[in-house]
């Protein structure tokens, strides 16, 4: 128990969590921070099934200010592109990729809000 300080242990935490509430099926972690790979030098993102676990990465770009809303923007492209019948790889990839895609855009733009008008195509077909 406590902060997971590996992958391994985020998916272990993720396997007991889904033990505990039945209903669970599914944990998607949105940031790994200190218990990734790469931490400070990529944004990692984790899914875990009972079966399955991936883990993906795309640089961290160096804003001074954290945009807000990227926790949104990841869990709803996501469960989109779940409900449109992806599999769950599949899903955390273009996640990932328009999450990069939103990101970058909004870095070029110096802006606090996330960019999703200005990165559309690629948030559509990264």
């Amino acid at each position: 128990t406590g902060t997971p300080r590996t992958t391994a242990e985020v998916v272990d935490a993720c396997r007991s969590l889904m033990q505990e509430t039945a209903r669970t099926r599914l944990v998607l972690v949105k940031h790994l921070a200190g218990a990734g790979r790469n931490p400070g030098l990529e944004f990692e993102m984790a899914c875990v099934s009972a079966s399955e676990a991936w883990h993906i990465a795309t640089p961290l770009l160096p804003f001074s200010r954290a945009p807000v809303g990227t926790g949104d923007v990841t869990s709803g492209i996501f469960l989109s592109r779940l409900l449109q019948g992806a599999s769950i790889k599949e899903s955390l990839e273009h996640t990932a990729s328009a999450y990069h895609a939103i990101m970058q855009a909004t870095l070029d733009a110096d802006e606090y809000e996330l960019q999703t008008v200005r990165a559309q195509d690629e948030i559509a077909a990264p």
